[in-house]
């Protein structure tokens, strides 16, 4: 009688197969006929072979040695396999050894896999371009075998678990596009990670270098016939062919452009073969250095130049839900400090940081579910958190500029930020609560903002922003809220020449302002129980609903609606400019006017 215990590795395929891989010279029909009398049992209880094995259980055959040293492929005389299996294991070294040195030489002409993620079900493995994902030929060294040496180099497996497991990869890559592959260290990961691609509940980001200027978003449209032949696929803009187009739909976001060139970020709402590449070779934006489908001219251009013998096609990004469970193993990290030495936790994710600091540049980059609390970033850790999802940092002092930048769903609170220059730029989903910051150029083109307990003392912050809420504030900030749209403060104090030019939809509640021409070319300008302190030539060319408590310096040409308050020392109404009838001015004393104005009860 044999016992064996399944292990994690073999966890998650059905038990026949299981069997099948134990027993691999013996027919499907003897197995079942096993199973059928009870000669082989899963936990000990009969089988029919669907079931699929857990870690944990218990299989038992209950044959003779001859019989499982017969079916097993393995001598009696020295426990290893026999004549017919030796024949193949000698073979298998022979490749092993052909595949080594030519192992060497692929990792030579294009570079050595990374791993960029490991748990116990899984590995994300950064392919470079040149490399094959699955074997073309006999002798060809992918990454399939790089995943079987690396699991083996590390302890992972064995040679006996490669018996009942091969490790493989979920998805592929073109030979010459690089980036993220998925690959299943266990039956489980390799089942699951596979099951996802196929139902598309996880999503792949590419980025890319393509000729021509693309400035806007933009989902394009098309059908797909590949050629198997040549190797190569057709796009057309309707439907070809009796029906054997593929519809493909692929997403593309600019993230920067000159006139020639364009970088950009892609999303593949369908996933057909070489469909970025052709789709956007098809509109006239071919990815530099791709000799299929783009310019041959173009291509000579950047080889001769930059050496570029590859397409610039990468798959950077891998957005795994989780509700796949892939991993549920996080990083605690406490009392450290991370010194000289630049992006320490780059693409990091699910990392809880406690009493720790950065005292170096670019520390949390591309990263995903970062908790910081009671933790420093000195002045040289600048740039510290760019393109960074699901943030939260509490109790925080940041002596570093440029700091968040391009996040989403960012939460700062207790936070000081004594040198915050060009700090919070295009976030969205922002809360602050109980943060100080000193700095010009603060939460450039943010949206989606609410922002509590805030002191702000820097210039020309919150410049392009849009729908932000702003409570109990202080600010000391020349040309505030300029190019905004629906921002609303309430509770606050703001002092600063300038203040919400250009702005649409600007409301203040309950506000103290102190402002030289302030409130100027503004859309929809609302002002509900507000003070105006030593305001002058307020509401230029503004839209103005506004109630003002006590009085206005002075007011000059507002283009229309109501303004209340109770003494307006100077009033301009230049009828040259604007129509003084537009606006109604309700105030019982008004002191020193100039021009035509109206007023109303």
């Amino acid at each position: 009688m044999k016992e064996f215990t399944i292990g994690g590795i073999q966890a998650g395929q059905r038990f026949d197969k299981y069997l099948a891989k134990c027993l691999p010279n013996a027919s499907k029909s003897f197995i079942y006929k096993m199973l059928r009398k009870k000669n082989i049992t899963l936990n000990n209880k009969k089988a029919d072979g669907s079931e699929k094995v857990s870690q944990g259980d218990v299989v038992k055959l209950f044959f003779t040695d001859d019989t499982y040293n017969k079916f097993a492929g393995v001598s009696e005389s020295n426990n290893i396999t026999d004549n017919r299996a030796n024949d193949v294991n000698k073979g298998q070294k022979s490749i092993s050894k052909t595949n080594e040195a030519i192992k060497r030489k692929v990792f030579k002409e294009c570079g050595k896999p990374a791993v960029i993620f490991e748990d116990d079900n899984i590995l994300l493995i950064n392919k470079p371009s040149g490399m094959l994902s699955q074997k073309a030929e006999q002798n060809d060294y992918s990454l399939v075998e790089y995943v079987s040496d690396y699991l083996l180099d590390t302890g992972y497996l064995s040679e006996k678990d490669l018996q009942t497991f091969h490790p493989g990869i979920c998805n592929r890559l073109d030979r010459n596009t690089s980036g993220i592959v998925a690959a299943g260290k266990t039956i489980m990961g390799l089942q699951n990670m596979s099951n996802a691609f196929k139902e598309r509940t996880l999503h792949k980001y590419y980025i890319c270098i393509v000729q021509g200027k693309l400035d806007k978003r933009a989902t394009i449209k098309g059908y797909l016939i590949k050629d198997n032949k040549s190797n190569k696929v057709s796009i057309y803009n309707k439907e070809e062919k009796n029906g054997e187009a593929l519809p493909i739909e692929t997403e593309y976001i600019p993230v920067c452009y000159t006139d020639k060139l364009t970088l950009l970020k892609v999303n593949l709402i369908t996933g057909r073969s070489h469909q970025i590449r052709a789709h956007l070779a098809s509109c006239g934006h071919a990815i530099i250095g791709d000799t299929k489908y783009g310019s041959k001219r173009i291509n000579e251009i950047f080889k001769k130049k930059y050496n570029i013998s590859n397409q610039m096609l990468h798959a950077y990004e891998l957005d795994i839900p989780k509700e796949l469970n892939i991993s549920e193993k996080g990083l605690n990290i406490e009392q450290t400090i991370f010194g000289e030495g630049e992006s320490p936790l780059k693409e990091c994710k699910d990392i809880e940081m406690t009493d720790s600091s950065f005292e170096w540049k670019y520390p949390l980059w591309y990263s995903k579910n970062v908790k910081a609390q009671d933790c420093t970033w000195a002045e040289m850790a600048r740039a510290g958190v760019w393109y960074s999802n699901h943030i939260l940092v509490e109790n925080a002092l940041i002596d570093a500029p440029k700091n968040f930048r391009r996040c989403q769903d960012l939460t700062l609170r207790n936070v000081s930020l004594p040198n915050a220059q060009e700090t919070l730029w295009n976030c969205n989903d922002v809360v602050l609560e109980q943060v100080m910051a000193k700095g010009d150029y603060f939460a450039m083109n943010c949206s989606n903002m609410k922002i509590y307990d805030f002191r702000l003392a820097g210039n020309y912050s919150f410049d392009g922003a849009k729908n932000v809420e702003i409570h109990n504030a202080r600010m000391l900030s020349k040309d505030a809220f300029w190019n905004t749209e629906n921002v609303t403060v309430y509770h606050s104090y703001i002092s600063g020449e300038y203040l919400g030019w250009n702005a649409k939809n600007l409301t203040l509640i309950d506000c103290t302002i102190e402002s030289l021409q302030g409130m100027c070319y503004i859309e929809n300008l609302v002002m509900k129980n507000c003070t105006l302190i030593n305001t002058t030539l307020a509401f230029e060319y503004s839209s103005v609903d506004a109630e003002i408590t006590g009085g206005i310096t002075s007011i000059m040409n507002p283009k229309s609606g109501k303004i209340t308050a109770d003494v307006i020392e100077e009033l301009i109404m230049d009828e040259t400019k604007i129509n003084p009838q537009d606006t109604v001015i309700i105030c019982p004393e008004i002191r020193k006017t100039e021009k035509s104005f109206k007023t109303g009860e």
